[in-house]
């Protein structure tokens, strides 16, 4: 099992008041029991998960001198607690080497302090936010993350929760997060160590999906599904390396998966997931076509274009016609996606579809123009020397996609 990182704050709160943080019995759920001021101290006495490195998150003013043992440093502990009622314990402050080292003497683990303004509000709060992103650097390579959010003002657990989701996006260090909470209830004098990590787990579920959902892009979402969802996670990665990739010939071959997917019965599942077996079943519905593959092809050319993928929505236009040719060949199988056919048969069933219809023509013919430049990175136009505009793929699209319908319908397809 791979070690962890724990990320903790420390405020003010009672400790102003009376004198010290309250000593409580902190209450594991395995069972074990810890008497302290500080939780972070019951995690690590407890052995609750094995820490190698904490990183202490507060303000100039929070008990920085409540970490220091003064039965065994009390000319520390005095200077400490002398700095923070006087001027507040600035990040650049000499006392904060000696803090470090006392704290990994008494623990025998790496040990991080990081110090920013007491005025938390609107007008600090991107400079707070930069500073908590920091943290990740920090943090040990292939660590698991504990991050305690019961001291600290209440709004330090919330920008550092935010900070660790902005920071997570493609980090690898950050792939698994564990928030934790000592609860303190008053009537039974204990604080109940609660585990909160499915929040951690239920924010990226909840961006992961709602990428897939606006742009098709699900790597994300299906690294998440992967263990307890194989089968779904498979089909989403193949959709959007689809996407990615413009090999939107492959969507027909996909779709076969996904409905083969979809008929799989989970036992309670979370609600979540529930969203996801949805939006594909919609997916499915709006994009498979018994008719033909090249009217499959043709729904997931406008199904992109609804998500402002543009390019791979004119690229995917341009293959229905060439699907729609090579369907109406002796070898339909052989022929899709085969651009020698394309360049000989294909071309000549294509002319002849459009030869008497001038509109249609120029539509066609407009539309395999404006996908070569797409395709040759934004190459000139031969015949009248302009360069692509990406401001014109939704007019060009819409006339490509009118002329494809009637191209599908002239072949019976």
């Amino acid at each position: 099992m791979n070690d962890y990182t724990l990320i903790t704050s420390i405020g003010t709160g009672m400790y102003k008041k009376e004198g010290g943080y309250r000593i409580t019995t902190y209450l594991f759920n395995n069972g074990k029991t810890y008497e302290s001021r500080l939780f972070f101290d019951a995690i690590l006495k407890t052995e609750f998960k094995p820490i190698k490195k904490i990183i202490f998150i507060g303000t100039y003013i929070s008990s920085w001198d409540v970490l220091i043992d003064d039965k065994k440093d009390s000319n520390l502990w005095a200077d400490v607690y002398e700095e923070i009622n006087e001027k507040g314990l600035s990040p650049d402050s000499e006392l904060i080497p000696k803090i470090k080292a006392h704290l990994k003497e008494q623990y025998s683990v790496e040990i991080e302090i990081l110090v920013h303004t007491n005025i938390i509000d609107s007008d600090t709060t991107e400079e707070i936010f930069n500073i908590y992103k920091s943290v990740v650097p920090y943090i040990r390579e292939d660590s698991n993350v504990l991050f305690d959010i019961t001291h600290g003002f209440r709004s330090m657990p919330i920008l550092m929760y935010q900070a660790l989701q902005f920071a997570s996006n493609g980090n690898t260090k950050l792939q698994n997060v564990e928030l934790i909470y000592g609860e303190y209830i008053e009537n039974e004098k204990i604080s109940r160590v609660r585990d909160l990590s499915n929040y951690w787990h239920y924010a990226r579920i909840t961006d992961a999906i709602s990428v897939f959902k606006a742009k098709l892009d699900g790597f994300a979402l299906a690294g998440l599904l992967k263990k307890e969802y194989e089968s779904y996670s498979k089909v989403i990665n193949r959709i959007s390396g689809i996407v990615q990739t413009n090999f939107c010939l492959q969507i027909i071959e996909v779709l076969n998966q996904l409905k083969n997917v979809l008929t799989e019965n989970h036992e309670t599942p979370p609600f979540w997931f529930s969203d996801i077996k949805s939006f594909l079943a919609d997916f499915y519905k709006k994009i498979y076509s018994p008719k033909s593959g090249a009217r499959t092809i043709f729904n997931f050319a406008k199904y992109l274009r609804e998500r402002d993928l543009n390019t791979q929505a004119i690229i995917s236009l341009q293959l229905t016609v060439e699907t729609a040719c090579a369907e109406k060949s002796d070898n339909p199988e052989k022929n899709k996606g085969n651009y020698d056919f394309w360049q000989s048969e294909g071309k000549i069933t294509r002319k002849e579809v459009i030869s008497s219809d001038c509109g249609l023509k120029r539509q066609i013919l407009n539309l395999e123009s404006f996908r070569n430049q797409i395709a040759h990175g934004g190459a000139k136009d031969n015949k009248t020397n302009a360069s692509p505009s990406s401001d014109s793929i939704a007019k060009n699209f819409d006339s490509g996609a009118k002329g494809v319908e009637t191209f599908l319908s002239k072949l019976g397809l």
